[in-house]
């Protein structure tokens, strides 16, 4: 964690990418009750350790831009959500990146870390 007073919205898992999946993630964890506007220092510590190193990949219904109170009434009303999103721990995003990377210095990277 670069900086452990970010939130998970404010990108404090450095190791997920931008854009899109990034957002995907934090869906996901809105989903699963995971308060990602709270600083990452004050979230239970077993919580930060599934977040980074879980092999567990939920499916969970995701609802962009929804809370996680929005989302449970969501589902206690049958709303379709927008899709059904698999979460993917940092640790695990990292492995799977440096195993199908195509780029050679993403390789390079990989050995001095392995």
């Amino acid at each position: 964690m670069p900086d452990d007073s970010l939130t998970i919205r404010e990108r404090a898992v450095a190791a997920w990418p931008t854009a899109w999946h990034g957002q995907n993630l934090r869906d996901i964890l809105i989903t699963m009750g995971y308060d990602v506007d709270r600083p990452w220092k004050q979230l239970p510590k077993k919580e930060r350790e599934w977040i980074l190193f879980t092999e567990d990949q939920p499916s969970v219904p995701v609802y962009p831009g929804y809370t996680h109170e929005e989302v449970q009434r969501a589902i206690k009303r049958k709303e379709a959500p927008s899709y059904m999103g698999t979460f993917t721990s940092a640790r695990r995003h990292i492995m799977h990146t440096f195993a199908n990377t195509q780029s050679p210095l993403m390789k390079k990277g990989r050995s001095n870390i392995c």
